[in-house]
């Protein structure tokens, strides 16, 4: 197999909040972004004296004049301190935007190392329906954020236990979709087909169809990762996938088996395909203890030409908190949108131009998604 390695050095702006990137705001959107919700969440209510929590989840347009509360979920403080050991549960949606799903308190079994509870609620009946336990991936940070990965192929959600990967249903039927040893974390292509797994230090791609399991390989040896494999990504028509291992980003390509290496010296946490041949991907660094700020905390927004090689720094930001940036691509395919602030601070939600050169700041909320109805 072709094995190609790629040394990027990246200048780094290591003065002031933002680097001067940009050289417009954005003032006009395509019909499709404008038409299409976002759906985002904040905590909306923190009372100390009662020990309890309320995220609120809601939905609006770009334009900020029809937003609506959806649901709340309560949650006690010292659940979350009890499981601090494990990466924070926040809300993810599925593929329609009916459902969704966030912390769901303790576990209802508590015998396999590293899991918790989802809550899966209905949008619009504003009820939970049921709990679900998953595994959560191992962290190299306690403080990191996990969202429970949902099918794009229909109103379903993934979880892994017991060493088994599944598949289930808003009404609650369960498919066991692989099983192995020592799973550590996976990715469900979009049409629900494949799974990038990893298994101890190895990684490799699972057919679920053929129950044909590819190692993705290095000159015909099987690549060894870190314990902390993150950044698992498909593009949409699942020629390409992404994964990262440390301060390396690896690109593979399905039907050649090709596999390319880029690095950028930084820890990477997320990457987003936005074309087939473009990547964009989250690097940062994050304090030991969450209530430290320095200007040695942050995270930039890069985008990488997988042809070329070429990085493109599209924004930096100080003090942030890089698990919690996770951009998300518009209908357009023109802007990416995430969530922006310092540590014990509000976010603010952020619309970019995928080149980097225009940007709009909406209002607060976080991990905001657009879901087309």
């Amino acid at each position: 197999m072709k094995y190609t390695t790629i040394f990027i050095a990246i200048i780094f702006l290591l003065s002031g909040c933002l680097p001067e990137l940009y050289n417009e705001q954005i003032t006009s959107f395509p019909d499709i972004d404008l038409n299409t919700e976002i759906y985002f969440q904040s905590i909306t209510n923190f009372a100390h004296n009662y020990g309890v929590s309320q995220i609120g989840f809601y939905r609006s347009k770009i334009d900020n004049t029809e937003t609506k509360h959806l649901i709340s979920s309560n949650f006690e403080i010292p659940d979350l301190i009890r499981h601090s050991k494990i990466p924070r549960i926040v809300g993810s949606y599925s593929k329609s935007g009916n459902h969704v799903s966030t912390y769901g308190g303790k576990p209802l079994d508590v015998k396999f190392k590293n899991e918790s509870a989802f809550a899966i609620y209905n949008i619009e009946s504003a009820r939970k329906i049921f709990i679900a336990n998953s595994k959560i991936p191992i962290a190299e940070y306690p403080y990191e954020e996990y969202q429970l990965p949902w099918s794009k192929k229909e109103e379903a959600f993934f979880v892994f236990s017991k060493n088994q990967i599944k598949k289930i249903t808003v009404d609650q039927q369960e498919y066991i979709i692989f099983e192995g040893e020592e799973i550590r974390n996976f990715a469900v292509s979009n049409n629900d087909s494949l799974i990038l797994v990893q298994e101890n230090q190895h990684i490799f791609v699972y057919n679920i169809l053929t129950m044909e399991k590819k190692p993705i390989l290095s000159n015909d040896k099987s690549i060894r990762v870190s314990t902390y494999v993150r950044g698992m990504s498909w593009t949409p028509g699942n020629r390409n996938l992404a994964f990262a291992s440390n301060s390396w980003l690896y690109v593979h390509n399905i039907p050649s088996g090709n596999t390319t290496r880029f690095t950028t010296r930084e820890p990477i946490f997320y990457s987003l395909w936005i074309s087939g041949s473009e990547i964009i991907f989250v690097t940062g660094r994050y304090p030991a203890n969450k209530y430290v700020t320095s200007n040695a905390e942050y995270f930039k927004i890069n985008k990488l030409n997988i042809s070329t090689g070429e990085i493109t720094l599209l924004y930096k930001n100080m003090s942030g908190q890089p698990f919690s940036i996770k951009p998300q691509l518009s209908p357009s395919k023109d802007f990416i949108i995430f969530s922006s602030g310092k540590l014990q601070s509000s976010f603010v939600m952020v619309l970019l131009s995928v080149d980097g050169n225009r940007i709009k700041y909406l209002w607060d909320g976080s991990y905001p998604q657009w879901i087309s109805n």
